[in-house]
């Protein structure tokens, strides 16, 4: 199955303003990762990183205004998510900020990649509170880790806390998709 195919057929493609919000979403997640990797200087990352990370409330507001959610936007707006908080993650790692900070990254890819599994089997399926808080929780403990390695702020040790209580939220959340 091509890229097309899965982006624009599975689940058909409605177009709406918070669609293609997601869908710059799912693009711009990806490439932000690159460009940190790649050319950006942490500062300019972070940014980068916080204009993505807003745009998830965007495009589930636009939806609500719109009064029209779609399958397509339920489906690929946690792909949106998934693509820039994983790919920050593994960046984090791989800037050898802290060596323990493998371990709460495979924790949440590896929910990811379940729960994307879990998603293509159950279709409409929605976002328990758990998973909710988890993302929230994730959003601020890579924006906050960004920032210190930006320089913005003091190294402390707490983004790194709610980075693994984040880590921990995958974990609650993955059993009760799995329960239930």
């Amino acid at each position: 199955m091509s890229l097309a195919e899965i982006v624009f057929k599975r689940p058909l493609w409605q177009p709406s303003y918070s669609n293609h919000v997601t869908l710059a979403r799912l693009i711009f997640g990806a490439l932000t990762t690159i460009l940190m990797i790649e050319l950006v200087s942490p500062g300019v990352g972070f940014w980068l990183y916080i204009a993505w990370a807003l745009t998830d409330i965007v495009d589930g507001s636009l939806a609500r205004i719109e009064r029209r959610p779609t399958k397509w936007g339920a489906h690929y707006d946690p792909m949106a998510d998934k693509s820039l908080c994983d790919g920050m993650l593994l960046y984090l790692c791989a800037s050898d900020i802290t060596p323990w900070l493998w371990l709460p990254t495979i924790v949440v890819i590896g929910y990811d990649a379940v729960m994307l599994r879990i998603r293509t089997n159950r279709p409409g399926m929605s976002a328990s509170k758990i998973a909710k808080l988890k993302s929230f929780t994730l959003f601020f403990a890579i924006g906050s880790i960004l920032g210190m390695n930006a320089g913005f702020a003091a190294p402390h040790l707490w983004p790194y806390l709610v980075l693994c209580a984040a880590s921990l939220m995958c974990l609650i959340s993955l059993v009760r998709y799995l329960r239930g």
